[in-house]
């Protein structure tokens, strides 16, 4: 079951890559922790917020990845002046009336 973590950063793109490159202490370690649990990612940009879409096998693999990384997460937030809002979300695997099978 494919489960889907949004995590949004209220922050403008440009803040958020001007604070991950000056932190790289906290980013890469949390991006290494994620690669082991992590099965896709997308960072989509907005003009007053940045929300990175992460895909792990299972709820129990985010859950691993979150006890590994939260002292990490809790770091960044707190260094970035900015809370970040994450939300799980589960893949509905009903068939949907109408709807090509999947592959």
């Amino acid at each position: 079951m494919t489960v889907v973590v949004s995590v949004k950063f209220p922050l403008t793109p440009a803040q958020i890559q001007k604070f991950e490159a000056e932190n790289m202490h906290l980013h890469g370690p949390i991006m290494e922790a994620a690669m082991k649990y992590i099965t896709g990612h997308r960072r989509l940009l907005a003009d007053d917020h940045v929300l990175d879409l992460d895909e792990y096998r299972s709820v129990e693999d985010y859950h691993a990845f979150f006890e590994v990384a939260k002292p990490m997460i809790d770091s960044y937030a707190e260094l970035a002046g900015a809370p970040i809002i994450d939300t799980v979300y589960v893949e509905d695997e009903t068939p949907m009336p109408g709807a090509p099978a999947a592959e």
